[in-house]
């Protein structure tokens, strides 16, 4: 008469999301169906709305805002079929590049211990930055959560934009410039991520997303 499915599954890395939804639709219907999501999950079937049996389904993790904000994963949910992982974490501050891949092998190398990649940031602060932070943060400063640095930091225009900074590093941890910067008491109003790795955000609108073609990938991996 019906059957349960036990789901094990990964969560999106992402500080926004509250809560998870599974869904799932079968070979023959396109539209997805929800239901509230655990560690494992039991979905019946054999009524309207539900699965049935003889066919085969597909199964994926939808990130969830308790406040029924968007999330991240909301701007490429109809971008594929396949499971989408962000690479890295994004504050409601942030902006900017962000990464997707539906092959975790390569989000796990980009998140694992050492790894480094470039990284240009367009930020601007509440108060107006003082020289002398500047050079502390290319130099290098222990802060509460360990050693950070930048490879460059420059005024965008120290006259006209006193509170604006344009900042490389070279970092996988996505809250290592928030927390330099924390550090020396500025308050973050936005990071806008220019640049990540190869890649840019030229000629991408806000909120918009395009895959990768095959060189940008090589170059990707290649950075890794």
């Amino acid at each position: 008469d019906g059957f349960a499915v036990a789901v094990d599954w990964i969560a999106p890395t992402s500080e926004l999301a509250t809560h998870y939804h599974l869904q799932w639709r079968s070979d023959e219907d396109r539209v997805w169906q929800s239901s509230s999501a655990s560690e494992k999950i039991q979905v019946p079937c054999c009524t309207k709305g539900h699965l049935r049996a003889q066919l085969t389904y597909q199964f994926r993790v939808r990130a969830g805002d308790k406040q029924g904000r968007r999330t991240v994963m909301d701007l490429v949910k109809n971008a594929t079929r396949e499971i989408l992982y962000p690479v890295d974490k994004m504050e409601r501050m942030d902006t900017g590049l962000l990464l997707f891949t539906n092959d975790p092998e390569m989000a796990d190398r980009m998140r694992a211990p050492g790894t480094k990649f470039r990284q240009l940031y367009h930020v601007t602060l509440r108060q107006k930055v003082k020289t002398e932070h500047l050079a502390a943060m290319v130099e290098g400063v222990e802060t509460e959560r360990g050693y950070i640095k930048v490879s460059t930091a420059e005024f965008i225009d120290e006259a006209k934009k006193p509170r604006e900074l344009g900042v490389e590093m070279h970092s996988n941890r996505p809250k290592a410039l928030a927390m330099l910067l924390e550090h020396f008491g500025y308050t973050v109003e936005r990071l806008d991520r220019t640049v990540l790795g190869p890649l840019t955000k030229k000629d991408l609108p806000r909120g918009h997303w395009r895959a990768l073609d095959r060189e940008e990938l090589n170059l990707l991996r290649m950075s890794l």
